[in-house]
């Protein structure tokens, strides 16, 4: 975790602790914690950015508007 720059969390309810444990210590090291998921998770409180949808259609969208196939679609 030293050597990055933030924290994404996709598709996790953070509620096993072994999960939360690492958006604590990355913001406790100061660093940026986004999560994208359906619904509410146990780091809500403690994200720089919360986007609550789903997963899935997200980044698929993310990745046709960067331009890049999604090659879960490309099946």
């Amino acid at each position: 975790m030293q050597a990055s720059d933030a924290m994404l969390v996709v598709g996790s309810s953070l509620m096993v602790y072994s999960g939360y444990r690492f958006a604590v210590r990355a913001r406790e090291a100061g660093l940026p914690l986004a999560i994208l998921t359906s619904g509410t998770t146990r780091a809500d409180a403690i994200a720089t950015l919360k986007l609550d949808a789903d997963s899935g259609q997200t980044l698929g969208n993310a990745l046709k508007a960067l331009g890049i196939q999604d090659t879960a679609d490309a099946a």
